[in-house]
């Protein structure tokens, strides 16, 4: 009987280092994916604050909850400052509506999720922020 016993317990502990050696493998492929996640992201960011046009990302809201440099430096804003894009006096009235409206159907969306849309907004004297 003991034999049997040492024999079940060898077999468990064998599963248990293939278990243990499957878990380390999936282990470092995950960090693999997340370090070119990573990657992938930085590049994002680099190409959206370095784009010549002005871009804001805001919540559903319309708060901004980031801006390009090309966007900062046109507003003069902190780049992740909260603050409600139709605060900002260089926009257009017909264009608040829009961004209202825009707002509105994304919020009452079932389930809201972000959403990635070109609204483009334009500002006095001939410019465009795309939002």
């Amino acid at each position: 009987r003991l034999g049997e016993l040492f024999e079940e317990v060898h077999v468990l502990l064998k599963e248990l280092q293939a278990a243990s050696a499957e878990i380390q493998r999936q282990a470092e492929e995950l960090g693999e994916a997340h370090g070119l996640k990573e990657q992938e992201r930085h590049r994002f960011q680099e190409l959206f604050d370095l784009a010549p046009d002005p871009y804001l990302l805001t919540d559903l809201e319309g708060r901004i909850r980031e801006a390009n440099l090309a966007a900062d430096r046109l507003f003069r804003s902190p780049r992740r400052s909260g603050t409600p894009i139709l605060l900002i006096s260089l926009l257009q009235p017909s264009d608040r509506g829009v961004f209202r409206s825009e707002l509105r159907r994304l919020r009452s969306s079932t389930p809201p999720h972000p959403e990635i849309w070109p609204l483009r907004l334009h500002l006095p004297g001939g410019g465009i922020v795309r939002v």
